[in-house]
């Protein structure tokens, strides 16, 4: 298993702000600094929202991955 980490804009729906997932990092450090450079979402959307890291676990994929697997 294998873990990463995403940033994540969270968004307002009444303000119009989108959610979308920002980039995918191999380091929570990382991770956070990416999230802590982007602009506000005010000054992007006119509206509110933040920036979220979530820990991701994933299996690698790959043919070689698939038939280690059993």
């Amino acid at each position: 298993i294998m873990t990463k980490y995403i940033i994540m804009l969270i968004g307002c729906i009444e303000c119009d702000v989108p959610s979308y997932p920002i980039a995918t990092t191999e380091t929570e450090e990382e991770a956070i600094e990416i999230a802590e450079e982007q602009e506000s979402t005010w000054k992007l959307f006119g509206g509110d929202g933040f920036y979220a890291v979530y820990e991701l676990s994933t299996l690698p994929i790959g043919k070689e991955s698939l038939a280690n697997s059993s």
